[in-house]
């Protein structure tokens, strides 16, 4: 079921964008018939020109084509008389006009021409919008590297200009894309910025819109009572004023809030009023977004009839409009309705829908997830060879979209760190020029100074020496840091072939002695904890719960492979909170790993045992893997006697992880392992203790 995250955040960002058109504004109780009066009046001049701009404002959104019949007008004043102010707001609002029409490359070439002129005229608060109206159309356009770089800037020249008002929009739009990226504490950040300027300016539009926003973030953060306390806050402003637009929001919000508290008559309120806004607004967009809402929503409910009706509704206008990156979820969720009511080929017909939408789209995360359906299909209906084929696209594909992220992270991290590197190098190479000169300037002048000159230019030699050395030793830390950040990375993404490598035999050597049924069942079970890896192994740090999930799986596949030969038990402590403790990914499986192939299938008698076991020591949390297999002394004997055909990769790196881990952080990750022996000083099994800072 597709999380509808990302389209919240388009509208959020749709709906911010919409209030910066206002910037450039006056106002609304002077008429169109007025200023037509006003404007027969006036000659060509600059007056003339700001008239027609404000007459073009008043125009845009209802009526684009008057709006640039304005502003045509005004362009081409603003040339007879080289008005430049004049020419360059013209053509931005233009850019603005071309954007409503979704014209994209004409509202780029507009905004660029403004651009050009407002640098001439070193127009901070003239630069600031185009960068701005860039921003958001870059991101119209997909391209959000760009957009927020735009934002960026756009922020840098109203700090320049002071203007606040700017400044708060560049917020906010920044804290949009923070949240589309699931950067939810920066997102946080600057939406409380521009807050701060909001409420300043007393701005209730704003607020009420940043409102939403961090209501919409803490959503995300699963911490519903803030979620639903900003919500309120901002259902409560929207009665100073009648903006549906912004109401429709409040509502749609709220109603994915009450929708992840499975409180779900109130989500279905709350989306049915903002659909109701919609329809009256004739916002076609926003229609198709509600009926997917409300298809989820009834889907959650287990009233598939009145879902697949929603969805099929949502499809017809994001055909109508050509709306593609929505399509191939949207086919995905009915595909999964039709496979939970078993009704294999309609749930297969529509997960061939989606793939084919989200091939056109290119969007990867909708390919995914018509790859994982197909497979699971075709796995009911035990056609195991194009369950598998379909599996192994899905994983191929998410490893794929795995290294393409972390190829662009780590790109992003070194030309980071050597622009810093170059920057810092110039202030070196300055502040040595500027000792230099100093030097220079004193020797001309040494036969006319005294001593106290002299000794005023040694201390500015040791002052040098001193930058100099501080300089070196932050650039010095820096590449440390990032260098031991990108060995983390590369540790981790070396995880993913050896546990599959591993995994892709077990299911190999399963197979060869097992039933049909119980090879299905184990490449279910696999297929589970092949995504719980992928998914944990991009990560530094991950819950806690989702480890003990992994953890479980992968001792169920074991004892599966291995039924006869040993037992398990996973425990945790009650007090720990499993839910909001991190710690990092895929250290537990390789020592289980080593408990079982090395310790327990080599006891020659009585049945194995593992046992997991976390436990809460004051601010810390252990991890204990015992077994009650050979030991290691018996375990080392052996090697020497016949050495192994495998050699424990995956616990070397494990090791060289931890090892990274405690070089960058204060608090240390403790790693131990003891022989376990009898009365009789006979080793009888191995214990691994792994202790955690807490969070």
């Amino acid at each position: 079921m597709k999380n509808p995250l990302k389209i919240l955040m388009k509208k959020l960002f749709l709906i911010f964008f919409l209030l910066f058109i206002f910037l450039i504004s006056f106002s609304q109780d002077n008429t169109i018939d007025s200023l037509k009066v006003v404007l027969k009046t006036l000659s060509e001049d600059t007056n003339k020109v700001n008239l027609l701009i404000k007459l073009a404002i008043i125009y845009e959104g209802f009526s684009n084509e008057e709006a640039m019949k304005c502003l045509d007008q005004a362009k081409n004043i603003s040339k007879k008389i080289d008005f430049k102010y004049g020419l360059a707001t013209s053509y931005y609002e233009m850019g603005l006009v071309y954007f409503d029409k979704s014209n994209y490359v004409q509202a780029v070439e507009y905004n660029k021409k403004a651009m050009e002129l407002f640098i001439i005229l070193n127009n901070k608060k003239g630069l600031g919008n185009t960068f701005n109206g860039l921003a958001g159309i870059t991101f119209k356009m997909g391209d959000y590297s760009n957009s927020l770089v735009y934002y960026e800037k756009a922020l840098q020249f109203y700090k320049e200009a002071g203007k606040k008002n700017g400044m708060g929009i560049a917020y906010m739009n920044i804290a949009v894309l923070n949240g589309y990226d699931f950067e939810f504490k920066e997102a946080l950040e600057n939406n409380l910025k521009a807050l701060e300027i909001f409420e300043e300016l007393n701005d209730k539009n704003r607020m009420q819109g940043i409102y939403t926003s961090i209501g919409e973030i803490y959503r995300c953060l699963k911490n519903y009572p803030l979620a639903i306390e900003y919500i309120k806050k901002a259902y409560l402003i929207k009665q100073d004023f009648t903006d549906k637009f912004l109401i429709e929001g409040v509502f749609s919000t709220a109603g994915s809030i009450y929708f992840d508290m499975d409180s779900l008559e109130l989500a279905e309120a709350n989306y049915l009023k903002a659909q109701d806004l919609n329809i009256e607004m004739d916002y076609k967009e926003g229609i198709a977004t509600g009926y997917l809402y409300l298809g989820l929503l009834n889907q959650k409910k287990n009233d598939f009839e009145k879902s697949i009706d929603y969805y099929l509704k949502s499809l017809k206008i994001q055909k109508e409009l050509g709306i593609k990156i929505q399509l191939g979820s949207t086919y995905n969720n009915i595909s999964n309705i039709y496979f939970l009511k078993k009704h294999f080929p309609e749930a297969l017909k529509y997960a061939d829908f989606s793939l084919q939408a989200s091939k056109i789209s290119g969007g990867k995360n909708s390919i995914l997830e018509a790859y994982k359906m197909i497979s699971s299909i075709y796995t009911e209906n035990k056609d195991f060879e194009k369950a598998l084929k379909y599996n192994n696209l899905y994983i191929s594909l998410k490893d794929s979209v795995f290294n393409e992220n972390s190829t662009k992270q780590i790109a992003y991290m070194q030309t980071k760190y050597e622009t810093e590197k170059k920057e810092e190098q110039i202030i070196l190479l300055n502040q040595k020029n500027l000792l230099l000169q100093q030097q220079t300037e004193i020797q001309n002048l040494q036969l006319s100074r005294n001593q106290y000159l002299i000794s005023g230019l040694a201390g500015f030699l040791i002052l040098g020496l001193i930058i100099g050395i501080l300089f070196f030793n932050q650039n010095r830390l820096r590449a440390r840091q990032i260098k031991s950040d990108l060995e983390q990375k590369f540790l981790r993404s070396q995880m993913n072939p050896h546990f599959i490598f591993n995994s892709l035999m077990s299911i190999q050597s399963f197979a060869y002695g097992h039933n049909a049924d119980e090879t299905s069942k184990y490449i279910t079970s696999f297929a589970m904890l092949m995504r719980l890896i992928l998914e944990n192994s991009g990560q530094e740090f991950v819950l806690l719960e989702k480890e003990i999930a992994t953890i479980k799986y992968y001792l169920e596949l074991q004892h599966l492979r291995y039924s006869d030969k040993f037992d398990y038990s996973v425990h945790v402590d009650e007090t720990i909170e499993t839910d909001y403790t991190y710690i990092p990914p895929m250290l537990a499986q390789p020592i289980i790993e080593n408990a079982i192939e090395h310790g327990i299938l080599n006891k020659k008698e009585g049945n194995g045992f593992v046992s997991v076991r976390f436990s809460k020591m004051e601010n810390f949390v252990e991890m204990s893997i015992e077994d009650n297999g050979v030991g290691m002394e018996t375990a080392a004997l052996a090697k020497t006697v016949q050495p192994e055909k495998h050699l424990s990769v995956s616990t070397g790196i494990t090791r060289e992880r931890i090892k990274n881990y405690n070089k960058k952080s204060k608090e240390k990750i403790v790693y131990n392992v003891f022989d376990l022996k009898n009365n009789k000083g006979i080793s009888n099994g191995t214990k691994v203790s792994i202790i955690f800072p807490l969070n």
